[in-house]
C-alpha cells in the first residue's frame, strides 16, 4: 500500500460484537506472581565443595579469587565489633596466604600475609623479640587493614611461651593471646594450648580462675610451613556439640592448593575472625618449629637429612606419631 493512502477495509469484529468500530480489546490479564531475579554468579564465585571423607579430612576443589576490598571492609567490621552498614557481595571470606620468612637468618622472623597479594593483604603477622625471650622471636603481632580508610590496626598480639619443650607429650600451654581495639576486647585474655592426644590446639578464655572454651585448631595432614610440597589443612572448629560430636567448622586454611587458601564462610567465623586468625597462625608457627626440631633431632642421630624433604611424619588415630625415613 502506498504511503499516505488509507485502508478502507474493516477488520472482522470478534463474535458477539455488532459494531466493529466501537470494539475495545480486553485489558491484558496481570500476573501477580512474584518474580525474583537472581544475578548469574560467575563460576569462580561459587563456593567449592569440601566433602567429608574418612578421618574428617576436607577434600579441596579449586583456588578461589580473594575477597574484594568492599567485602573486606564488612569482614573487618564484623571481626572488630563495629557497626556493619553495607552487606558484602559474597559472604565467603577468601584470603590467599603468602610467606616471606627468611629461614637462613636466626632467630627466624616469621612474616605471613593473607589477602589478595603480599603487598596489600588484609591480615599481616610479624614475629619479634618479646620481653621474656630476647633470643627467640616469640611475639606475634597480627594487624588488619581497613581498605576504605587505608590504614592498619592491631587486631591481636600472641606471646609464645619462652623455651617451649616442643617434643613433650601431653597438654601444654603454648601462647597467651590478647585482642586489641575496644576496651571490652583488650580486657579479655586467651590461652592457646597444645593437646597431644587429640593432635590439635585449643583456645581458652580466662575468666579469673576458670576457663571458657572458644575454638579448636585441628591439624588434618599438615605438618609445617617449611614442608614442600605443602599438603593438608588447618581447620578451626567450634565445640558447641561436645568433644565427641560433629562440630561446626568455622574456617579452613587449605595448603593442598597451588597457593594456600583461607576460607571462612560462616557468620560465627566472621565474628571470631581475629581469634581464629591469631590462633591459627600461632599454631602454624609453633608447629613449624616443632617439625624442624624433630628433623634436626633425627639428623643428629644419622637417621635423616636436616631438612623436612627427607622426613615423613605419619599421624595415626590422631594419637601416636610415628616417623618414617625415606631412603
Amino acid at each position: 500500500m502506498p504511503i499516505g493512502s488509507q485502508n478502507k477495509s474493516r477488520s472482522v469484529a470478534p463474535a458477539g460484537v455488532q459494531n466493529a468500530s466501537k470494539y475495545v480489546a480486553e485489558r491484558p490479564k496481570v500476573n501477580n506472581d512474584m518474580v525474583v531475579v537472581v544475578p548469574d554468579a560467575g563460576f569462580d564465585d561459587v563456593l567449592p565443595d569440601y566433602d567429608e571423607v574418612e578421618n574428617d579430612v576436607f577434600m579441596p576443589q579449586r583456588l578461589l579469587p580473594p575477597s574484594s576490598d568492599g567485602d573486606l571492609e564488612y569482614f573487618g567490621d564484623m571481626a572488630s565489633g563495629r557497626a556493619v552498614h553495607t552487606p558484602p557481595y559474597s559472604t565467603n571470606l577468601v584470603l590467599h596466604l603468602f610467606r616471606s620468612t627468611q629461614n637462613h637468618i636466626y632467630p627466624i622472623q616469621e612474616r605471613l600475609a593473607l589477602g589478595a597479594s603480599a603487598n596489600a593483604p588484609f591480615f599481616a603477622m610479624r614475629s619479634s623479640p618479646s620481653t621474656s625471650s630476647v633470643d627467640e622471636y616469640n611475639k606475634l603481632t597480627l594487624t588488619r587493614r581497613r581498605p576504605a580508610m587505608n590504614f592498619w590496626e592491631t587486631a591481636a598480639v600472641s606471646n609464645i611461651q619462652p623455651r617451649l619443650k616442643l617434643m613433650a607429650r601431653g597438654n601444654m600451654a603454648i601462647s597467651l593471646i590478647q585482642l586489641e581495639g575496644s576496651t571490652s576486647r583488650s580486657l579479655s585474655r586467651y590461652e592457646l594450648w597444645w593437646n597431644d592426644d587429640a593432635n590439635c590446639y585449643r583456645l581458652w578464655k580466662r575468666l579469673g580462675v576458670d576457663y571458657e572454651f572458644q575454638l579448636e585448631i585441628g591439624l588434618e595432614g599438615w605438618n609445617s610451613l617449611d614442608e614442600r610440597p605443602q599438603t593438608g589443612f588447618l581447620v578451626a572448629r567450634s565445640m558447641s556439640g561436645g568433644w565427641d560430636a560433629t562440630n561446626e567448622r568455622l574456617a579452613i586454611l587449605d595448603f593442598s592448593l597451588p597457593t594456600p587458601q583461607f576460607l571462612c564462610p560462616t557468620v560465627a567465623g566472621h565474628q571470631k575472625l581475629d581469634l581464629i586468625m591469631a590462633s591459627m597462625l600461632s599454631a602454624a608457627v609453633v608447629h613449624t618449629r616443632r617439625s624442624k626440631m624433630i628433623s634436626q633431632t633425627l639428623a643428629s642421630h644419622g637417621m635423616a637429612d636436616a631438612t623436612l624433604a627427607g622426613l615423613t611424619v605419619i599421624q595415626k588415630c590422631n594419637v601416636n606419631v610415628q616417623f618414617t625415613v625415606r631412603n
